[in-house]
């Protein structure tokens, strides 16, 4: 028997105004991993990813980095539209709102 594993914290560094690729783009590319399929089916057991949801100061890179997946409407859109139907949530928890919610 496998006990449950957790991811218990993830997400894309992104930096605003650093440069590079757009905001989605980074944060689409790495969420397309952490909902693979192919995770789901060969980690079975896998049955938490927290993402890290927050906008700070990292002193490793010198800069404010984005880390967030909700905090951005386009981004979160398409962050809610990626969950795969495969994610059982728990009671109580946010999916149909991320689906719904439309920050001015």
């Amino acid at each position: 028997m496998r006990l449950p594993v957790a991811i218990t914290e993830t997400g894309a560094l992104y930096v605003p105004g650093g440069g590079g690729a757009s905001e989605l783009s980074v944060k689409r590319a790495w969420w397309n991993q952490v909902f693979d399929e192919r995770h789901h089916r060969r980690l079975p057991w896998l049955k938490l990813v927290d993402w890290f949801e927050w906008r700070k100061h990292e002193p490793e890179v010198g800069a404010t980095v984005d880390w967030t997946a909700t905090r951005d409407r386009q981004v979160r859109r398409a962050f809610a539209a990626a969950l795969p139907d495969w994610l059982r949530f728990a009671p109580g928890s946010p999916r149909g709102e991320y689906r719904a919610v439309d920050e001015g």
